[in-house]
């Protein structure tokens, strides 16, 4: 009788666990901060003149709609509707590849222009200084600045600087006005939160030594992967750098109260002059010290250990249109920038980023930029694929055992599938480097999409961005015939010489490490650990998600 019973409950035992361990990974239904303040018919931008910080990826991703485009028709049925707005969106900025994004690296959009589709003005972020940003928004009498666009989670993409320095000129501006006018006039600063497409965990790399190395690729102390969501990152840049008193040890107000509710009495009658919230959706507000406010519209069921491809949405009606049923659809990618065409390409140019900053290509002009990386001075793209394939698998195979080569298991057969992320190959890119020059390399692709698990611990050590990039930097470095054609040149952008890697590191030792072929990819790797620590501490009082 015993065995009678024993066997069931040991199955059952084991479905659970099975059960429980494919739950985990289902993908997860998610909610973009825009979609919030679109379903809310822009309740949150009541009585303000708005201005927008995006590009084409600021696009709602159950309809594929750009926001602006949304604003607007909006507005122009409202109007139809009552005679009237009860806000008016009066101009666009945009950043580094323009507000339509056609633009290459290092070019923004002309200073201003029209967009043709609503006859606003575009001005350019990325291009414009600070004080003429300002100048702008006092002269366009802009109340509130929203920002919708996607980041990659990778310190030197240049979005998140740009949104600083709209933060900054919100600052100043708020300043002038404030000096020039009997009542304080406060300005509204309103981040549309989107997802970290490589994932919140991940904390990797040096942070910004700001006496050499801050640049419009890094302007205040984070790590090269910073593991945060742009609202969460504006809301580091505001506490710390940009509200009108910074403190690192003043209180943060984490609000979902009644707006007109006043904190120090819990009386809706008066609103409190110390800070602000809007309720609806988890709408944030940030307030320290007077001047300008900062707030967030934060994601609906994003947790923080979701790559893009853990996260789905529901397209079909929403809850207002019962006619229609609802059905859930993998997140859609819309490129944030001309080379970053795939949530694959994200995942790989966290390693692969820094060959910008050499005579190796990076795959431009090709159809998988930062994944095609490559150099004529190669000889055997097959030796580089097989160093690089060291540091993915890291002596480890499916079966666990330790293995330099990864070929052989303890039975001394070969069919161990080992976490391998390189393969050789030749391509032809059509522009910038070696353009119309066939060039030996290899394709990368990231051992994060593939989530490769050590066997009997369930954890993942192949998810190591910035150990990949220290590796392919080395394997370039040693494998280059004749050994002097490798160099560190940004001139491809307009920075020659080492300007641009140590812009792009953020210190001046990683350059130096690397060129002492006495310290390995780990000891270096190793030697910046104490910074993805610091930072990791330093970040945690503004993470907004699980």
């Amino acid at each position: 009788m015993l065995t009678f019973y024993f066997y069931p409950i040991v199955l059952l035992i084991i479905l659970t666990l099975v059960k429980c361990r494919s739950t985990s990974n289902i993908n997860n239904i998610i909610r973009f901060g825009n979609q919030l303040l679109r379903d809310n018919n822009y309740e949150d931008l009541i009585g303000e003149r708005v201005g927008i910080l995006s590009n084409p990826s600021g696009v709602f991703p159950d309809t594929l709609q750009h926001i602006v485009d949304n604003m607007y028709q909006y507005q122009q049925q409202e109007y139809i509707n009552t005679n009237t707005n009860l806000w008016s969106l009066v101009a666009i900025f945009s950043p580094e590849h323009g507000f339509r994004g056609e633009k290459q690296a290092e070019t923004g959009d002309p200073d201003v222009y029209i967009d043709e589709t609503t006859g606003l003005p575009v001005y350019s972020a990325y291009s414009l200084t600070e004080i003429e940003l300002s100048d702008i928004f006092i002269k366009q009498n802009i109340t509130m600045l929203v920002v919708d666009m996607q980041d990659v989670g990778v310190r030197l993409y240049t979005f998140i600087w740009t949104m600083y320095d709209m933060m900054n000129a919100t600052k100043i501006a708020t300043e002038t006005v404030t000096k020039s006018e009997t009542e304080t006039k406060s300005m509204k600063f309103l981040v549309l939160d989107r997802p970290n497409p490589i994932g919140g965990d991940l904390v990797e790399g040096p942070l910004i030594d700001m006496e050499c190395c801050a640049s419009g690729y890094g302007k205040v102390p984070i790590t090269h992967i910073h593991g945060m969501t742009i609202g969460e990152l504006g809301l580091f840049f505001y506490h710390r750098y940009l509200s009108n008193n910074t403190s690192t040890d003043s209180a943060l107000f984490d609000l979902n109260l009644d707006l007109n509710m006043d904190l120090s009495t819990g009386d809706k009658s008066s609103k409190s002059s110390k800070s602000v919230a809007y309720s609806n959706y988890n709408t944030d507000g940030y307030e320290n010290g007077g001047g300008y406010g900062y707030y967030i519209k934060r994601m609906d069921g994003y947790r923080r250990s979701d790559k893009w491809s853990d996260m789905m949405i529901h397209r079909g009606s929403s809850s207002s249109d019962s006619g229609r049923s609802r059905s859930s659809f993998t997140l859609p990618w819309v490129p944030p920038s001309p080379n970053i065409p795939t949530p694959t390409t994200a995942l790989a140019y966290p390693s692969t980023c820094f060959l910008e900053a050499t005579t190796v290509a990076e795959g431009r002009g090709t159809n998988t930029p930062f994944e095609l990386i490559g150099a004529p001075f190669i000889l055997d793209p097959n030796e580089l694929a097989e160093y690089i394939n060291f540091y993915c698998m890291q002596g480890q195979c499916s079966s666990g055992n330790t293995n330099t080569n990864g070929n052989n298991n303890d039975n001394g057969t070969e069919d161990d599938v080992c976490a391998n992320c390189a393969r050789a190959t030749y391509f032809q890119p059509t522009f910038s480097k070696y353009n119309n020059t066939v060039v030996p390399g290899i394709q990368y692709l990231s051992p994060q999409q593939f989530n490769y698990e050590l066997p009997n611990t369930g954890t993942y050590p192949y998810s190591r961005p910035f150990l990949a990039a220290t590796y392919i930097l080395r394997a370039f470095m040693q494998l280059s015939s004749p050994p002097s054609a490798f160099q560190w040149d940004g001139s491809w952008f307009g920075h020659p010489g080492v300007e641009l890697i140590d812009s792009y590191a953020g210190t001046t030792v990683y350059r130096q490490m690397l060129n002492n072929f006495s310290y390995s990819p780990i000891d270096i790797y190793n030697y910046f650990k104490v910074d993805a620590v610091r930072f990791k501490e330093t970040r945690q009082r503004y993470l907004l998600y699980a």
